[in-house]
């Protein structure tokens, strides 16, 4: 993915990484409700742009996208995952990301987000929960055991103590 992010731009990142992490949570606040097309799309938008801003940039925030009814459960995964990735794998709002990757059909998707957020959730809390919401995920995941996220998540769990 290009970045749209001028030379400033990265510059200003480069001095305030958690601007965009403060963004993602903002954004999650006030599209939690929306159904109109124009306002999801611009929210999607700014994520990935998020998404293009390098490895400086805290994009923890983004786990509050969570909470954006009319957002696709696929589209939203996807793009959880990405920010994973790109944040070595934090997100904020961690609770409400678990209920949501819980609430779907479990895929190689689900369950690397619930691997990231077991593995790399700072607070053990946060940990705790994750891991609840993690093996239970799991549970329903049979038909995927065969899969690198499968057994990289049991691992995980087992590791833990989860399992």
């Amino acid at each position: 993915m290009r970045s749209c992010l001028t030379p400033l731009d990265r510059f200003r990142l480069a001095r305030h990484p958690d601007l965009l992490s403060n963004a993602g949570e903002k954004l999650g606040r006030l599209a939690r409700d929306a159904t109109e097309p124009g306002a999801l799309e611009a929210a999607v938008a700014l994520w990935r742009a998020a998404l293009t801003a390098g490895p400086k940039a805290n994009l923890a925030g983004f786990g509050w996208m969570s909470m954006i009814r009319a957002l696709g459960d696929e589209l939203w995964a996807d793009l959880t995952r990405q920010t994973q990735r790109a944040n070595k794998g934090v997100l904020d709002w961690t609770d409400r990301v678990c209920k949501r990757a819980g609430a779907m059909t479990p895929s190689a998707t689900t369950l690397g987000i619930f691997d990231d957020l077991v593995r790399y959730t700072p607070k053990a809390w946060d940990r705790q929960r994750a891991g609840r919401h993690a093996a239970d995920h799991l549970g329903d995941a049979g038909r995927l055991a065969p899969t690198p996220e499968y057994q990289r998540l049991r691992a995980g769990l087992l590791e833990r103590g989860y399992l």
